[in-house]
């Protein structure tokens, strides 16, 4: 009866452990320099048909004064435009690093792409190795 229940309680814990792996490997996480006034997150737009949040953490750091990194959804036009339609979530200056989250409804960014829009002083480096980085999850 004993060696039962206990074979019972590590086959439970067996699963919690699985399940939070299964979970965290679902995420994702990103982080790198923004040398250019856009940066494309996502390679194609997002498609879904599954009703669902997505769970998005953003942070941005080494940023000047007067300089802010907006993470925005939108199609290839508002990203060559550098337009921001649907902001996401927005860091600003040196003193306001996030992270902050974002609970979304993801049918809200499907048929859209998901990039960071760098505005103010230092957002162009041809070199491409210096100016604000970023930090982000998804889940």
């Amino acid at each position: 009866m004993k060696g039962g229940r206990f074979l019972l309680a590590v086959s439970g814990l067996c699963m919690v452990f699985l399940v939070g792996s299964i979970s965290s490997a679902l995420g994702m996480d990103m982080q790198g320099f923004v040398s250019k006034p856009k940066l494309l997150v996502t390679g194609m737009a997002i498609t879904t048909k599954v009703k669902t949040v997505m769970k998005i953490k953003f942070a941005g750091y080494q940023l000047y004064a007067g300089q802010t990194l907006a993470l925005c959804a939108g199609d290839a036009k508002d990203f060559q435009a550098g337009d921001c339609p649907l902001v996401l979530s927005v860091v600003s200056g040196p003193d306001d690093e996030g992270p902050y989250i974002t609970i979304i409804d993801v049918s809200q960014v499907s048929g859209k792409n998901i990039y960071i829009l760098c505005e103010g002083p230092h957002c162009q480096d041809p070199a491409g190795f210096s100016g604000p980085s970023y930090n982000m999850s998804f889940e």
